[in-house]
């Protein structure tokens, strides 16, 4: 899925953007700045990044809302990548909301996944949006049901 377009309008709303980058030197992707006049190579995966990177300091602080990539979603937004765990990573211990982009020809019924794998919130596709499920209303308990205060069984 192109995200050109959604980058413009992010910028012409005042956003500021940043997009995964690899980091050679550590071993894995961090999240660099995005500006208009930034040189772009194509990254580890042939993902346009840019050249020279200005990597975002403290991302759980600043990063607000992620697009995420997939090879695969499924309706449970769980995501399929390349298998190396590198998004799951950069996405670990962020607040964002994480949006999965895919073509509606990438959801699976399931998507296998394990334990690190990150879910996300949304996933949109060129057909839909597949928000996580509503949950259901609690039920109340009948009075004098359940446990008192203290512990113990009431009734």
């Amino acid at each position: 899925m192109q995200t050109a377009p959604l980058i413009a309008a992010c910028r012409r709303a005042g956003k500021r953007i940043c997009v995964p980058a690899y980091d050679a030197r550590a071993g894995h992707y961090r999240f660099a700045w995005l500006t208009e006049n930034d040189a772009l190579t194509r990254g580890r995966w042939g993902i346009p990044e840019p050249a020279v990177p200005e990597w975002v300091e403290a991302p759980e602080k600043t990063v607000h809302l992620v697009l995420v990539p997939g090879l695969q979603f499924d309706r449970a937004r769980r995501r399929l990548g390349h298998g190396g765990g590198y998004f799951d990573r950069l996405l670990e211990g962020l607040t964002a909301c994480k949006i999965g982009l895919a073509a509606e020809a990438q959801l699976a019924r399931r998507v296998p996944v394990e334990e690190y794998d990150v879910v996300m919130d949304l996933v949109v596709t060129d057909q839909g949006l597949y928000p996580a499920p509503a949950r259901p209303p609690r039920k109340a308990r009948p009075a004098g049901r359940g446990r008192s205060k203290g512990g113990e069984r009431a009734g």
